[in-house]
């Protein structure tokens, strides 16, 4: 039935679930639409800003994404919730892709290296593939915290729009923040221990616990477990008390800034990411001065400027990824917690590229330095 004549269209309190894109696309000439006090789960033949009306009458701010830009929707949209899929648009979803891939594929190679130099290697060494171990298995953790948001992504699509409470309160999302959390409160820490670890392998080569692979052993599973308990029991809270603020469920952003969990969060993260840049910068300087003072007081020998020269390379490149990664992210976490509104996009680029960098870069380092003792050895 055509009924291009048709301007008026009042479907409000039907109980309406879904809507038939073919019943709106035979009545072209609506000029008002009424669609109050629905339950609409369901528009997936639609595409965001593809119905073309004037007016669109309802209370859920979701349905604001269906109709085009010129129209007038009377829903207020949280200036936060944005209309696109939860990885939001092409470039970005892109992005996820390739980060994804990165930190996965340089953590598999930098753990499979570790694990073929076991026993090929000098003693001081075995601590090392350790500590790095476990560091590549707290970067893969991100990848799982991007796949979930992949994988929510490609079920979803435009549909997240309107089963935008369902996802942040579902257990993936939340599954998600766990995940994210963890990766955030365990990952500076561990590398703060690496840098020690690699500072006192130079100030006392000879007599250090740092050169034993029991105490590195017991150390990071301490602090392992530490940041397990405490972000399961603020998971916890979350899940009782809130639900994710944004889709991509992200532990470090609240636009509502209701959340006083998700704020304690952020000072929590950021006060630990400077601290952990502030001591890895001290540990950097002190080492390059040991490594000076021991070239200058053998004068032309060698030896220990041989075997220290790729440890202070190896912590300086460190540092300089901290920097990189966790300056600039710290920053972007404090100011969004006061300032609002913010653009949605800087969010998703801090997530999908600024926080990956460290975990990109510190793997690649692993893989340069073991590959090289291979070749050193041979």
């Amino acid at each position: 039935m055509q009924l291009k004549n048709l301007t008026y269209l009042q479907l409000s309190h039907n109980n309406l679930h879904s809507i038939n894109q073919n019943m709106l696309s035979s009545s072209c000439g609506i000029k008002f639409l009424f669609l109050e006090n629905n339950a609409l789960t369901d528009v997936s033949t639609f595409q965001c800003g593809e119905l073309e009306i004037d007016y669109l009458f309802t209370q859920d701010h979701n349905l604001c994404c269906f109709v085009s830009g010129a129209s007038v929707c009377t829903a207020h949209r949280p200036w936060y919730q944005y209309c696109s899929r939860t990885v939001g648009n092409i470039p970005q979803q892109v992005s996820l892709y390739c980060i994804s891939c990165l930190i996965l594929s340089m953590n598999v190679a930098s753990i499979i290296l570790l694990k073929r130099s076991k026993g090929k290697m000098f003693d001081k060494t075995k601590a090392f593939q350790k500590i790095a171990t476990r560091i590549n298995f707290v970067d893969l953790s991100f990848v799982i915290y991007l796949t979930i948001l992949l994988v929510g992504d490609l079920v979803y699509k435009e549909r997240i729009v309107l089963k935008e409470r369902q996802w942040t309160a579902g257990p993936f999302c939340f599954t998600a923040f766990a995940i994210a959390l963890n990766f955030w409160w365990l990952s500076p820490p561990m590398s703060g221990f690496l840098s020690l670890s690699r500072f006192m392998v130079v100030l006392h080569p000879l007599d250090t616990q740092f050169k034993e692979s029991s105490f590195v052993r017991k150390i990071t599973t301490k602090i392992a477990l530490s940041v397990v308990v405490l972000s399961t029991c603020v998971c916890i809270l979350q899940y009782c008390f809130a639900k994710m603020p944004l889709n991509i469920c992200v532990p470090l952003f609240d636009p509502t800034g209701l959340s006083v969990i998700i704020q304690i969060i952020v000072w929590f993260t950021v006060i630990q990411q400077y601290l952990t840049c502030i001591f890895t910068i001290v540990l950097s300087i002190k080492l390059t001065q040991e490594v000076t003072k021991s070239r200058n007081q053998t004068g032309a020998a060698a030896s220990p400027q041989k075997s220290n020269k790729p440890i202070t390379i190896q912590l300086t490149t460190l540092v300089a990824s901290n920097m990189v990664s966790r300056v600039p992210s710290g920053l972007i976490f404090l100011v969004v917690v006061y300032k609002s509104p913010y653009p949605i996009d800087m969010i998703l680029w801090t997530i999908l590229v600024i926080v990956p960098l460290n975990s990109i870069v510190t793997p690649a380092v692993f893989v340069f330095t073991t590959a090289r003792k291979h070749l050193d050895q041979k």
